[in-house]
């Protein structure tokens, strides 16, 4: 099995510049004019396959350089898209394991934490951790405290939001250093809707984005996106959240991201192989679709939206088609 510095699964580090430096102020679709491109193979040498999670690195801690794309793949143990990467350079990423690639052996799972050369320092299981299937973090001008939003699938969750508050949050290239503390867990978002599904395995939501107190979430099995205010300091859920945008081009929307001057999101699609960019928060406007995937359903999960030092903006994205990292540059 491939290893990512003594990571018993896959976590492929991939080289490409990827930075955000500057905006355009005005409502223009984010990919418009932008040129699909194939970055590289996903698939090692031992033929690890089905990637998930996109993130672009924040910063260079150990093994980690900053501006690169950091990516999980879901065989063979279940790692799911919820994957982050902290300032510090801890890697996070949830597990939803089957023992048949089915929904009828899915379990409730755990999360890993892996520091910046590849180590599992901490297996995450408690009765708040039900599926982890999207996560998004959230961090500011100190780096010794995060919150971390993590999506659960699995019964008795129906599609639950679960705020983690990170504390005591080190370096992760000092070996000494122990990994953040999970504390605090809260339900935030609960009945956003999660199914069984013999070809997905689960729908459900998965797309997680943060910007400024408010969450925006993918809802898969409703087809639309959701916004939710007060993320950081509500202590119930949200029973009332905003819809961003729904139906039209949406098709069972699955990976989300925002961009950089985050006032448009990103979404792909399971059951095409189509992007759609949008305007938040509530109420958004569709911009603008394109076909990302020629390989159709079930082919698009994470992405990732940057915009490098020189001001060119860039949209990467996985392909289970062909087992790619993408680029639209």
């Amino acid at each position: 099995m491939a290893r990512f510095s003594g990571v018993p699964f896959l976590l492929v580090l991939l080289a490409c510049v990827a930075a955000s430096s500057a905006h355009r102020a005005k409502q223009t679709a984010f990919v418009a004019g932008l040129t699909n491109k194939t970055v590289a193979s996903t698939v090692p040498s031992n033929g690890d396959v089905t990637p998930y999670g996109c993130f672009v690195v924040p910063r260079t801690v150990g093994k980690l350089r900053r501006d690169n794309v950091l990516i999980n793949a879901a065989e063979p143990v279940g790692l799911s898209t919820a994957l982050v990467v902290l300032q510090s350079g801890w890697v996070i990423v949830g597990n939803t394991p089957t023992t048949d690639g089915t929904s009828n052996t899915i379990m409730r799972g755990s999360i890993f934490v892996l520091d910046a050369f590849g180590t599992v320092r901490a297996e995450i299981k408690n009765s708040f951790i039900n599926g982890p299937w999207g996560a998004t973090v959230a961090e500011f001008q100190s780096a010794s405290i995060a919150y971390l939003f993590v999506s659960n699938v699995v019964a008795p969750a129906n599609g639950t939001i679960v705020r983690w508050t990170l504390t005591d949050i080190m370096r992760a290239d000092d070996r000494s250093s122990r990994p953040p503390r999970f504390t605090d867990p809260t339900i935030i978002a609960d009945n956003i809707g999660a199914v069984l599904d013999p070809a997905a395995v689960v729908i459900g939501p998965v797309g997680l984005g943060y910007r400024n107190n408010q969450l925006f979430v993918s809802d898969e099995v409703h087809n639309r996106v959701l916004h939710f205010n007060n993320v950081i300091f509500r202590g119930n859920p949200d029973t009332n959240p905003a819809v961003v945008t729904s139906d039209n081009a949406l098709q069972q929307p699955i990976g989300l991201t925002l961009t950089p001057n985050q006032n448009q999101a990103l979404i792909v699609n399971n059951l095409n192989g189509n992007l759609v960019d949008f305007t938040i928060p509530a109420p958004g406007t569709q911009l603008a679709t394109v076909t990302v995937s020629n390989f159709g359903a079930g082919s698009l999960f994470g992405l990732a939206a940057t915009i490098n030092q020189n001001g060119q903006k860039k949209v990467y994205f996985v392909n289970d088609g062909d087992n790619t990292l993408n680029v639209l540059e």
